[in-house]
């Protein structure tokens, strides 16, 4: 595990390592059962862009303003919340958490 940078690629397997955010999420029913942005959600980088910063599609937020949630690097090219993780780490935190209850036929993100 090691922070995301400027120079990860898209399609980079990220996990969320911020606070819980439910701040761009519309359906109240999916706040009030704990569907929000949490502590090691899994997500794919969308976008990096060096001047936009980097954007992430999170599992199960596809249909939320918050599905692709993006994050600008601090001043040593790192993105603080989100650290870059191997396959088999990835799928274990895609196992846990509200989102382990998706079908695995869902799309990984966005």
């Amino acid at each position: 595990m090691r922070p995301l940078t400027q120079s990860d690629s898209v399609g980079t397997r990220v996990l969320y390592v911020g606070r819980a955010d439910a701040s761009n999420v519309e359906d109240d029913a999916l706040v009030a059962a704990g569907r929000v942005l949490q502590e090691n959600h899994p997500g794919i980088v969308a976008s990096n862009d060096e001047d936009r910063g980097v954007c992430v599609h999170f599992l199960g937020l596809e249909h939320e303003p918050i599905a692709t949630q993006c994050f600008l690097a601090d001043d040593s090219g790192n993105y603080p919340g989100l650290v870059v993780v191997s396959l088999d780490d990835w799928m274990a935190a895609r196992s846990v958490g509200w989102w382990a209850a998706l079908p695995l036929d869902v799309p990984d993100a966005g």
